[in-house]
């Protein structure tokens, strides 16, 4: 995972093709770029503190988080040229905000827990 959000960030073509895209119109409200970016910088950089934490009985709640945070990106990644005016995309688009709130609460409370 962790690679593969790497990837993606640095992906310059596949990034601004993504913008240009994201600031459609009916898009624009979502700011789905600045989201992407978020998103993708949570996906490496929480897979990495899970790899390194991995003996300090990491959660499975986390990953599974970051899992499904990194699974929204690609399917909005995907599907925005396509269908980004449909009822499906505009919720899934609805929902990456909350998976990247779920990840940040995910591991705010896991290392609250480390730190006691």
């Amino acid at each position: 995972m962790c690679t593969e959000a790497r990837n993606l960030r640095f992906n310059k073509k596949r990034r601004l093709e993504f913008e240009k895209l994201a600031n459609a119109s009916s898009l624009e409200s979502f700011d789905l770029a600045k989201q992407r970016r978020t998103g993708l910088l949570l996906v490496e950089n929480c897979t990495a503190w899970l790899y390194l934490h991995r003996r300090d009985g990491a959660c499975g709640t986390c990953k599974s988080a970051v899992s499904r945070l990194l699974k929204r990106l690609c399917l909005i990644e995907s599907k925005i040229n396509e269908t980004s005016s449909s009822a499906i995309f505009l919720q899934n688009a609805a929902d990456l905000r909350k998976d990247i709130d779920a990840v940040l609460h995910t591991f705010r409370h896991k290392i609250g827990k480390l730190k006691e």
